[in-house]
């Protein structure tokens, strides 16, 4: 488990725009001022990236200029330690400076530099879904990218990945092999700072010669560890995709990823007076977990755990 998992969760909360005092307590992320500490003094394995990432969410959010002085200091304090200008993050979308920092991959078992070129969380108060759209740039050519998204390959390169492994969803049996050019099924265990997923997903992975297409969908949600106690699975949409395509520049990649969730209501029949139910805190909370999850995605996967098997 990533040292970095719960600062990463608390910074995303707070740049979301969230209240700790909706979550329950004993499942509130950390104060800011305690994650930032944690997050000034972590020696980043992947030479600084994650930290840069948290540090331009905050300033996405203007964290740096809206919050208690407490706060603030320490954001500022993150972007010296960084070499950042604040006043780079008072306009991001004007952030060539931060964007080169990110293009030196660090060294280690397939590690890759990420340039995340565009984020956007959405969260539909209606349909009570949480939709993420991202765009990343990658220093891979189209030909050494089908290891690096393959969802079999999704546990070698995340800490929140604890399983990624094709099945038979009828029996749950793991394949061996499956046939990439139709649907099938992985399951895949998913833990965030707060709970676990288990879930069957369908996939869809085409590999051409200057594309790669990934979709993926919810089967079935088996299950979903809450504090400890294992309850039925709690996922009602869980979709999206990753479609990479070669850039204009030599040896690069470009993938764009959309991932859209909504939970069920954990007790329906016990509605909130004037608040959240603690049934649909999921909910509320899924635009912080989807910002942590491209984090994850993006910065994360600079360097995966081992060499990666082929595609198969």
């Amino acid at each position: 488990m990533s040292s970095l998992r719960d600062p990463l969760w608390s910074v995303y909360f707070k740049a979301a725009g969230l209240r700790r005092s909706v979550v329950p307590p004993r499942l509130r992320p950390i104060q800011a001022e305690q994650a930032l500490d944690h997050l000034l003094a972590h020696q980043d394995e992947h030479g600084g990236a994650r930290r840069r990432r948290a540090l331009f969410a905050l300033g996405g959010s203007q964290v740096h200029k809206n919050e208690r002085p407490t706060v603030t200091e320490r954001v500022k304090d993150l972007a010296h330690d960084l070499r950042v200008n604040t006043t780079d993050l008072d306009v991001l979308g004007k952030r060539a400076g931060l964007d080169a920092a990110l293009q030196v991959a660090p060294k280690g078992v397939e590690c890759v530099a990420v340039n995340v070129t565009g984020i956007k969380v959405a969260y539909d108060p209606r349909t009570l879904r949480s939709t993420m759209d991202s765009t990343v740039l990658v220093n891979r050519s189209i030909g050494e990218m089908p290891r690096l998204v393959y969802p079999r390959n999704w546990k070698y390169c995340s800490d929140f990945f604890q399983e990624s492994e094709p099945v038979d969803p009828r029996t749950d049996e793991p394949l061996d092999r499956v046939n990439l050019g139709g649907r099938w099924q992985l399951r895949e265990v998913f833990e965030v700072p707060v709970a676990k997923f288990t879930n069957i997903l369908n996939i869809e992975f085409d590999v051409q010669q200057n594309r790669i297409d990934m979709e993926y969908s919810l089967y079935d949600s088996l299950s979903f560890t809450f504090l400890g106690v294992e309850l039925p699975g709690v996922l009602e949409v869980d979709s999206g995709f990753a479609r990479v395509r070669p850039t204009a520049q030599a040896g690069w990649t470009e993938m764009a990823v959309r991932k859209t969730v909504s939970f069920r209501d954990l007790t329906p029949d016990y509605p909130a007076s004037g608040g959240i139910d603690q049934g649909q805190w999921l909910n509320y909370c899924a635009p912080a977990m989807l910002g942590l999850w491209v984090d994850e995605m993006s910065q994360g996967r600079l360097c995966c755990r081992h060499p990666l098997p082929d595609v198969r």
